[in-house]
């Protein structure tokens, strides 16, 4: 028998408690109307960086925030908190007449100048199998769709349904590295960038960990079958989506927020319809105020 396999079969522990996340957040760099690349103020690698991909001039045009892998989703919002506060006091810093005369927009969302971002969230665990990240990803897509309709754009949606994104067979990348000794890395795809302000971000996050927590929690196919479906909803009924997740069984203290945090963000529905398109890095300064246990 395989070390991995028998290493599993002799866990006695609660299934997934060893359940780690992170992210990687794309975001776009906008100056006097027409994108800036990233590359000119991100270096490629690190906490803060630049995409893989380049334009046509082999400049890397998308930002990206990648957070540390942690059991606790209060630990990357505040990583995100960190990264984006030390790229604004390094902009301020910056001697260049322009940059204080032209502000420098900062974008999220689905697509930007033909470009498309997205956030995706990392999960890492000794007992993920491809059984149980396929039930996680379908439940994911059946919560995360309908969940991003309600807040999108009505152009958002459009472009992101063109892109064939919401039906794609790529919302989940198995990783090749490693995010912690011997753990099966992957990564769901489906959620598009998720900076338009912290309890936005903090609801995708804690969304996402609920449901694969409790995915790798049940113990049969029934169980995972029983698990909450996101599509009983539509984007007009967050009421609902507020209901539907208290039929989910395991919660930890860091989630126990999320269902009042599906609630304020219905209040401000219709602002952020419009603010995909504005900077969202205001919403971002200094110390963000986390989510607490309700």
């Amino acid at each position: 028998m395989a070390p991995f396999v028998a290493s599993l079969n002799s866990r006695t522990e609660e299934r997934g408690s060893d359940l780690k996340y992170g992210s990687d957040i794309e975001f776009f760099l906008e100056y006097g109307g027409a994108p800036a690349p990233a590359g000119l103020i991100l270096p490629f690698q690190g906490m803060l960086g630049t995409d893989n991909h380049g334009n046509a001039r082999g400049m890397r045009d998308t930002a990206e925030i990648r957070t540390r892998a942690s059991a606790d989703i209060t630990d990357i919002v505040r990583d995100i908190t960190r990264a984006l506060n030390v790229l604004w006091e390094h902009l301020a810093l910056t001697p260049s007449k322009k940059i204080r005369t032209i502000p420098l927009l900062f974008l999220t969302g689905h697509f930007h100048h033909g470009r498309s971002i997205g956030g995706h969230v990392h999960f890492s665990s000794l007992w993920f199998n491809q059984e149980n990240v396929l039930a996680s990803q379908r439940l994911l897509s059946s919560w995360a769709i309908p969940f991003m309709h309600q807040y999108d754009s009505p152009e958002q949606i459009i472009q992101r349904t063109r892109a064939g994104y919401f039906t794609s067979g790529d919302a989940v990348r198995i990783k090749s590295e490693q995010m912690g000794v011997e753990n099966f890395h992957w990564e769901y795809r489906q959620w598009g960038s998720f900076l338009i302000s912290p309890l936005y971000c903090y609801t995708v996050l804690a969304l996402s960990k609920l449901i694969v927590m409790n995915v790798l929690r049940a113990s049969t196919k029934e169980e995972i079958a029983a698990l909450p479906q996101g599509d009983k909803f539509t984007p007009e009924s967050p009421a609902k989506m507020h209901d539907n997740l208290l039929g989910f069984k395991h919660w930890t203290p860091d989630l126990r927020y999320l269902p009042q945090a599906i609630l304020e963000l219905e209040s401000t529905r219709e602002e952020m319809k419009e603010r995909w398109s504005a900077d969202f890095m205001e919403l971002w300064r200094d110390d963000v105020p986390l989510p607490t246990e309700s």
